[in-house]
């Protein structure tokens, strides 16, 4: 890093191996800190131990003099859980923590309004050393070109060297080429790489699997290439878009395009236009291959070509109206109908992009929730379909969504997948039903009633995407599941729904993490209440559904007019006898609860102004008739490997809840998802689970990457915790000692340490998303 490091704050000089900015105070960037404004979003990688705030530099302006790092680290190593839970004896403070209570709100307040949706990178299976049958050409766009690494496919089904070029023109712009005679299908690949390529070769993996087939006399794979600057590969030039065929052991240069911007609609019709001339089948295949990002920012991210929004810049990318021009332009221009619309991308099985494509494809498939970075398997789709090349929309999309959930399986990524194949003549009586839904709790929303249901189902129903305070909102939902919820006068509508969704979604996979796929997402603005106005303002640029958008508008309006806090009979829990804590909720509250969390947190200092959470759960009981909240703590948290973790719940379901875990895996911010699942034979009353973890990144777009990934024995954890100071306001992040994963990660309950000072309390949400913590419980464990 050299020696002339300067603040990023006030540009004054720093001193050696220092922290904290000697003028400013400011943290010194590449630190694991956090002020308010970026509590949830900030990734460093690859930070030096000496570089790490110490438990006591995290609540700098408290006293906490006698609470040393050695002390903190001990006391988050846990001890783990004995044979059955019980109750450790606990001693109560009389000070009851209140000042701690307008941080906490605070830190949510800010960690909810500072967070935008998140696009996804899947997992990616590493840069391909192409060497062997990749090997012309000049393929970045510039000096600092990587085009090495390891992983990818097996060679023996990859893509032939320069020499097994030829049969293409010579570059140019001459994109003639001499028919051959019809196919049966012709199988168009827009291939935008983007980082899940010049990062992680994904693309140059995803070609050599077609490759293993390749085209025939029945079948065309035609690809159009763009939208990254490097390919991991030295046939594919990332300086401009390229058009090749894909044969057997090689591909094809048909053509080079020049510098193209896939998030200009005229790039992906000119590639229809072009294709359906060139290679004329009987059916037609159009699989849309990179990020997705659902109704609200469409498909692909073009990393040559950037648009300025407000004070943001990104890649450009394609938003549902502009595909909707492209392919409405290429119909009139081909009278072609697809056969098949495909997404290898995320979070793009909604009803919008659905409805959107109904005119101009017989089915689509893609995927509700995100993808991995393998994405679809080319080699088994194309195996299939070379053998059978008659097959119609509904037996490839079947035989596309089977040959998914294998390769997931193998890659150990099936976890939480989703893949269906929507038939799109049925569409149209899904969206009447979700309209007539729609009219339904419009024409009663002055009642409480409808707003309550309608909010339980929304609350209720699986969602895609992060979806949490400390990791953002994408805001989509199962259709189907959101109506499985709604009861009352508004259920028969809800019915009506779910069987016209029955009849668009001819076939579905999906994970076991995935419980409730119906097969069909919605975005439904919800949860992020500071951003509802923004959402709603972007979904109106590209939604087709009237009628919906009109209720989404109706339902926004009431919720943002309920903004009251949350009424208790107390304001501090109280500790009965037996030690169970319980506050009651207000008579006037008690039955318009969405969600209550339990929150734990470690007092720092003897003021009690300076806290290090330990993070939300569930686990309570609540009495809606009484307002009754009381806890089952007993004493316990979570750990990882023995060694104590943050928790966020991100999905309560009757079968399991779904967590955050945030860390660092091998110097890389992830977010470990963990697993409870309900089950009375267990001792415990169910069992905890690894399902795996999300990377995290800040490459400054507007939507952060993902890749989901396992841990593996010899990982290097560090266990990410979030300490605040109620006096400075102050939010900060810091990291528990590495340790390594000496055997497969494991949850477990670990009892808290005895000497300690804890403070409990509940967080509350209404069904106009309002939230507010309870008065906190400080006490500490006897010796």
């Amino acid at each position: 890093m050299g020696n002339s490091k300067f603040c990023t704050m006030c540009g004054e000089p720093l001193e050696e191996n220092s922290k904290f900015c000697g003028s400013c105070g400011s943290p010194v960037a590449g630190i694991h800190t956090q002020d308010a404004e970026t509590s949830a979003q900030a990734d460093p990688v690859g930070v030096t131990e000496q570089e790490r705030p110490s438990y006591s530099e995290l609540v700098q302006g408290s006293s906490v003099e006698t609470i040393t790092d050695e002390t903190i680290h001990e006391t988050r190593a846990g001890k783990k859980k004995k044979s059955g839970r019980r109750k450790k004896e606990r001693k109560r403070e009389k000070k009851k923590g209140g000042c701690l209570k307008k941080a906490l709100i605070g830190l949510v307040l800010v960690i909810a309004g500072f967070i935008g949706l998140v696009m996804l990178l899947p997992d990616s299976e590493g840069p391909y050393d192409g060497e062997d049958v990749f090997t012309s050409g000049n393929h970045g766009t510039g000096d600092n070109q990587d085009t090495s690494g390891s992983g990818g496919a097996d060679s023996s089904d990859g893509v032939s060297d320069s020499d097994s070029l030829g049969g293409g023109n010579d570059g140019g712009n001459n994109n003639s080429s001499d028919p051959a005679g019809k196919a049966k299908y012709t199988f168009m690949v827009f291939m935008n790489g983007t980082d899940l390529e010049s990062d992680g070769g994904a693309a140059t993996t995803d070609i050599l699997e077609m490759a293993a087939y390749g085209s025939s006399r029945d079948v065309n794979i035609i690809l159009e290439t763009g939208g990254t600057k490097y390919w991991q590969n030295e046939v594919v030039d990332g300086s401009q878009n390229q058009r090749f065929k894909v044969t057997k052991d090689s591909i094809e240069l048909l053509g080079n395009e020049g510098l193209k911007n896939i998030g200009d609609p005229d790039t992906l019709y000119d590639f229809i236009v072009w294709t359906v001339a060139n290679y004329p089948a009987e059916k037609y295949v159009l699989d849309l291959w990179n990020h997705g990002g659902g109704p609200l920012y469409g498909y692909g991210s073009d990393d040559h070509f950037e648009v300025e929004d407000q004070s943001y810049r990104y890649p450009d990318h394609l938003s549902i109206d502009e595909i909707e021009t492209a392919l409405r332009r290429a119909k009139e221009a081909t009278g072609v109908e697809l056969e098949i619309l495909g997404f290898d991308a995320c979070l793009m099985a909604t009803v919008e992009v659905a409805f959107m494509a109904q005119p101009f494809a017989k089915y689509m498939v893609a995927s509700e929730e995100t993808e991995p970075g393998h994405g679809w398997d080319y080699k088994g789709i194309f195996a299939a379909l070379n053998a059978n090349p008659d097959m119609g929309g509904a037996e490839l999309g079947k035989i596309i969504c089977d040959t998914y959930q294998k390769h997931s399986e193998a890659n150990d990524t099936d976890s939480m997948i989703t893949l269906s194949v929507v038939d799109l003549s049925y569409i149209s009586d899904v969206v009447l039903a979700l309209e007539d839904m729609s009219v339904e709790f419009m024409m009663n929303m002055d009642d409480v009633r409808t707003f309550n249901t309608v909010s339980y189902g929304r609350n209720n129903a699986e969602s895609y995407g992060r979806n949490n305070m400390f990791t953002g909102y994408t805001e989509l939902i199962d259709l189907y599941d959101f109506a499985r919820h709604i009861e009352g006068d508004q259920a028969f509508r809800a019915e009506e729904l779910m069987k016209a969704i029955d009849l668009a979604v001819v076939y579905k996979i999906q994970g076991p993490e995935r419980y409730y796929s119906g097969g069909l997402s919605i975005f439904f603005p919800y949860m992020d209440k500071a951003m509802l106005e923004e959402n709603l303002a972007a979904y109106r640029v590209s939604n087709p559904i009237d009628m919906y958008e009109t209720f989404v508008e109706e339902f926004i309006s009431a919720e943002n007019s309920d903004t009251r806090s949350i009424l208790f009979e107390a304001s501090e829990p109280e500790m009965t006898d037996d030690n169970v804590y319980s506050i009651i909720i207000s008579e006037e509250d008690a039955n318009n609860i969405a969600s209550i969390y339990n929150y734990l947190g470690l007092v720092l200092n003897e003021e009690m102004t300076a806290v290090m959470s330990l993070g939300m759960d569930t686990n309570v009981n609540y009495d809606p008739e009484t307002g009754i909240v009381s806890d089952n703590f007993q004493g316990y948290w979570t750990g990882l490997n023995d060694h104590l973790v943050t928790i966020y719940v991100v999905e309560d379901t009757a079968e399991y809840n779904l967590y955050n875990i945030p860390a660092y895996i091998n110097g890389q911010r992830a977010d470990i998802v963990g697993k409870w699942t309900w089950d009375e034979s267990h001792e415990d009353g169910g069992y905890y689970s690894v399902v795996g973890a999300w990377a995290v990144t800040d490459d400054g777009e507007i939507m952060a990457d993902k890749d989901f990934f396992q841990l593996e024995i010899g990982d290097t954890v560090e266990a990410i915790f979030e300490a605040y100071n109620s006096e400075t306001y102050e939010v900060k992040e810091a990291l528990d000692d590495p340790f390594v994963l000496e055997e497969e990660a494991y949850l477990d309950f670990l009892e808290l340490p005895t000497g300690e000072t804890f403070m409990y309390g509940f967080y509350i949400v209404d069904y106009a998303q309002n939230g507010d913590f309870s008065g906190f419980e400080i006490f500490n464990y006897k010796d």
